[in-house]
């Protein structure tokens, strides 16, 4: 190949970024079975298909350390999610429910015993 075929440029980059890029991008990054697998345990849905094959004791106590270490990240993030969740559906959304409400009160002019009586929203 000569050096002014447009093929040879674009062959030297490609040998120059394999060249530089570390072995271990290809192992971690581009592998999809190592962030499956790790996304499956760590939530728990366990489809069988990959499963960890350890050889001696110490990679199985990894193993089950892993997992451990998972569920709890798990269940930590779904409290979290649903503290939030709540926050703001009965504190944001119950408010402005509220406010809304009193808009629409103050409007009609209604008198105060008609809406102690109506069932209307209530500050929680």
């Amino acid at each position: 190949m000569s050096a002014k075929s447009p093929w040879f440029f674009w062959l030297s980059v490609k040998s120059l970024a394999a060249s530089v890029r570390p072995p271990i991008f290809f192992t971690v990054y581009l592998n999809y079975l190592i962030p499956f697998s790790s996304v499956i345990t760590i939530t728990t849905v366990g489809f069988g298909d990959i499963a960890p094959k350890p050889h001696n004791m110490f990679e199985t106590v990894v193993c089950m350390v892993f997992i451990s270490s998972g569920m709890i990240v798990m269940a930590a993030l779904l409290v979290t999610l649903s503290y939030y969740f709540q926050l703001i559906f009965y504190g944001y959304l119950n408010d402005w429910i509220f406010d809304l409400y009193e808009k629409l009160t103050s409007r009609r002019k209604v008198s105060p015993p008609e809406i102690k009586t109506s069932k209307g929203f209530n500050r929680v």
